[in-house]
């Protein structure tokens, strides 16, 4: 983790230490009394020491830095609802009236239609301007006053409301997403103070869940406290149904942790996989193939992504188990019934098999060609471009490795993916899958056999360093060490310039990956990007040897990509 300010920093450092060794129960006391402190970088930070803590064997230290980082969380949290109670104190009478009519017209609405959209929704259509973060304060407000006066059954009947209207606007698509879903965890907030775990077994519990998932999707805040915030709430939901059974429920809030798991950023991501393997299985024991199933696709195709993903475990059997639930689930989601569908695991099957280790290589190639063009088939670039354009991606990945056909012809079938993927993804809209797609064009135009070699040279540089404005060691740290080894052979191979600074270019790219690639945790990594870098080392110290020997040397040089 780099910071510019080295004086903010250091101050980071000290209150990391006043935080870990004052009393358990202080934590809060530290972070009010050093408010100056308190922000997005103070996490990221404690989530970089939690993981190097971590890999050094001290899960204690590390698990206290991760609940620490949670608490800061909540504060800013609590700073971000003082400026939104400022916001409010500065609005005049009216323009509170306002708001509360609107509010109290809103869930009026809620409770009549009983939550029909073809109501509801209309109605926030012509409010747009008022679901806003002054929106979510005066429902905070009113809802503690109100809630806190009214009786038992008033105060249940007003929770139901506050429910459904919760889960409406957080399915709600017009207006700004981020508020929608504030408005919602503040619904859920207020409902979960009126039932309560033991006297309310079955709300709790759904409401738990409904927090849960919009602290999933929830886009302010730091995103890996919120997803932690997540895990929490449903695991409390599931504490509940220990003791009320109710299976879909259970089922349903499986499903929903072992999505959590899976886009979980804390933690080892080899444990949160198999947390989600867990809970994804679990979670399929609730269906079956003739009552539920698109409910059991769905869950086997889940299942497929995971083992595709999956760290432990031999690599060649999990993309097996991946390939074998893609094509269950492929048996029940048709191009027929659900064709979006459909081709979203015919991509899911064409990156396990272009990945896939066991039968022939060329075969499994072909396998992959084969339903990416399928896919691309129902995807279009009008009607669904970011599918289309990482179908796109993916098709010319596979034909970057091709093994079938003529090398040359494969490698401009490549970059004509690449190509076709750019002209609908921008770094502003998808900046990761945008990035990733300009390095794959990067080795496409590095490996190109036809044009000019020099020009080809030229525009993969121009593209690795397109993708290092977005891929940061701070943010992806394994893609950017990728990357910077990719620039590194560019920089090798390079005409243009003179070599010497194109041998000291290359030598700083590998380095720089080398700075991620450690031997403990990358060997193998970390043994080929040695080998690239003792291998420009060597022909920069021959530089200065005499003409005929220099030739000698370079010419029995190897030097694998």
């Amino acid at each position: 983790m780099i910071v510019a300010d080295q004086k903010r920093f250091r101050a980071y450092q000290n209150l990391i230490e006043e935080l870990l060794s004052c009393e358990k129960g202080q934590e809060k006391d530290v972070l009010k009394s050093n408010q100056d402190l308190i922000d997005e970088e103070l996490i990221q930070i404690l989530l970089s020491e939690a993981d190097k803590v971590s890999s050094q064997g001290n899960e204690f230290v590390s698990n206290l830095m991760l609940s620490i980082a949670v608490c800061i969380g909540e504060e800013l949290d609590s700073i971000s609802s003082t400026i939104d109670r400022k916001k409010i104190e500065n609005l005049d009478r009216q323009q509170k009236q306002n708001y509360l009519k609107f509010l109290l017209q809103i869930l009026e609405v809620t409770a009549e239609s009983q939550g029909r959209k073809e109501s509801i929704y209309p109605m926030m259509m012509d409010n747009l301007d008022k679901l806003d973060s002054s929106f979510t304060e005066i429902l905070r407000q009113w809802g503690v006053d109100v809630l806190s006066e009214n009786k038992s059954e008033d105060a249940e009947s007003l929770a139901a409301i506050l429910v459904e209207f919760g889960n409406l606007i957080s399915q709600f698509h017009a207006g700004d997403k981020a508020n929608n879903i504030e408005i919602a965890i503040v619904c859920h907030k207020m409902a979960l103070t009126v039932f309560e775990r033991d006297k309310y077994p079955f709300d709790w519990s759904t409401t738990q869940n409904n927090l849960g998932t919009a602290f999933f999707y929830r886009i302010n805040g730091n995103r890996a406290a919120n997803v932690e915030k997540a895990i929490a709430a449903y695991n409390e939901a599931l504490k509940t149904l220990k003791q009320v059974p109710l299976p879909q429920q259970w089922v349903a809030i499986k499903y929903n942790l072992a999505n959590a798991y899976r886009h979980r950023i804390r933690g080892e991501r080899s444990e949160n996989l198999e947390q989600a393997i867990e809970a994804y299985t679990e979670a399929l024991s609730g269906y079956t193939r003739d009552t539920s199933p698109l409910d059991w696709a769905r869950i086997k195709n889940y299942l497929g992504n995971i083992y595709y993903e999956r760290i432990k475990g031999d690599r060649g059997q999990n993309l097996e188990k991946a390939i074998e639930f893609y094509n269950a689930a492929l048996e029940v989601i048709t191009a027929r019934i659900n064709p979006t569908e459909w081709a979203t695991i015919q991509n899911n099957l064409g990156n396990a098999f272009r990945n896939r280790t066991k039968g022939n290589e060329a075969e499994n190639l072909e396998q992959a060609i084969n339903v990416y063009k399928q896919a691309l088939g129902v995807y279009t670039s009008n009607t669904y471009p970011e599918e289309w354009a990482m179908t796109q991606n993916n098709l010319g990945n596979a034909f970057r490795h091709r093994l079938y056909g003529d090398t040359a012809e494969n490698i401009e079938q490549a970059i004509n993916a690449y190509r076709a993927a750019l002209q609908v993804i921008t770094r502003e809209a998808c900046a990761k899958e945008w990035a990733m797609t300009q390095n794959n064009l990067g080795n496409a135009y590095r490996n190109r056999i036809e044009g000019n070699q020099f020009e080809n040279l030229e525009r993969a540089i121009a593209a690795y360093n397109k993708a290092l404005q977005v891929i940061t060691r701070e943010t992806f740290p394994q893609q950017w060490a990728t990357i910077q080894n990719n620039l590194g052979h560019a920089y090798r191979s390079r005409i243009k310039g003179s070599q010497p600074e194109n041998i000291q270019q290359a030598m700083r790219a590998y380095k720089k990956a080398l700075s991620v690639y450690n031997r403990r945790d990358f060997p193998q990594e970390w043994a080929t990007t040695q080998n690239y870098l003792h291998s420009v080392s060597y022909v920069k110290a021959q530089s200065n040897r005499p003409q005929s020997l220099k030739s000698t040397i370079c010419s029995n040089l190897l030097y694998q990509y």
